[in-house]
């Protein structure tokens, strides 16, 4: 049956989705460890992530603040950013 006569049979067709192209939480397969780092290093670079971490909701609630106060100089700073970016990149 063709797909034209089985839509005017009324009739509905199942369709396979495809596999999920992520890992599972469940998976059981390893991470792997990133070991280039020397061992000193890999406390200075946690210590800085979490400085980042907690630098990271301050900064986006005052952009936030900034954002509802002055929406147009918002936009018109985003438009200037945009076309700086697309200067660059093209």
């Amino acid at each position: 049956m063709s797909p034209q006569e089985s839509a005017v049979s009324g009739s509905r067709q199942s369709f396979s989705t495809p596999a999920p192209m992520w890992r599972a939480v469940s998976d059981p397969s390893p991470v792997p460890n990133n070991s280039s780092l020397p061992s000193a290093d890999q406390p200075a670079l946690a210590a800085k992530a979490d400085q980042r971490r907690e630098t990271q909701v301050p900064w986006s609630q005052s952009l936030r603040t900034v954002v509802r106060n002055n929406p147009l100089a918002s936009l018109a700073g985003a438009l200037v950013v945009g076309a700086l970016i697309a200067r660059v990149v093209r």
